[in-house]
């Protein structure tokens, strides 16, 4: 399917686009829900950008597990995000209460999610509580 079928259409549940397949979409129960609000997050630093799909690398992308997400899915969007040169990328993992940094030498559990430039600090103890 092209970028611009994908745009579009409808889906009901919603769908991603990922390498020219449409996938559907975890909606996801209430603790995942919960710390999300949005399916994925992401931080863009400036103006909002005019553009449907993005074409410069956001300034964080945070992916949050459902419980039938499989690891080596989620390792396929974080090695696409820090491929496209997004400088951090998070895990979270509401059911475990667990957060990962994620860089191309791996994932590493942190106790809190911290970035700078700006300085963006998320404790788990408040984020989970």
């Amino acid at each position: 399917m092209s970028v611009r079928e994908y745009l579009s259409t409808s889906y009901r549940p919603d769908c991603g686009y990922v390498d020219g397949v449409v996938l559907e979409r975890n909606v996801g129960e209430w603790d995942h829900a919960r710390l999300q609000g949005v399916p994925d997050v992401t931080v863009i630093l400036g103006p909002e950008p005019d553009e449907q799909i993005l074409t410069s690398a956001p300034f964080l992308c945070v992916e949050i597990l459902s419980k039938d997400d499989r690891m080596s899915e989620m390792q396929e969007r974080v090695n696409d995000c820090l491929a496209f040169g997004v400088p951090y990328v998070w895990i979270l993992g509401p059911k475990t209460r667990k957060a990962w940094r994620c860089t191309t030498a791996g994932l590493t559990e942190v106790p809190e999610l911290r970035s700078e430039s700006p300085e963006i600090v998320v404790p788990l103890n408040e984020l989970f509580a």
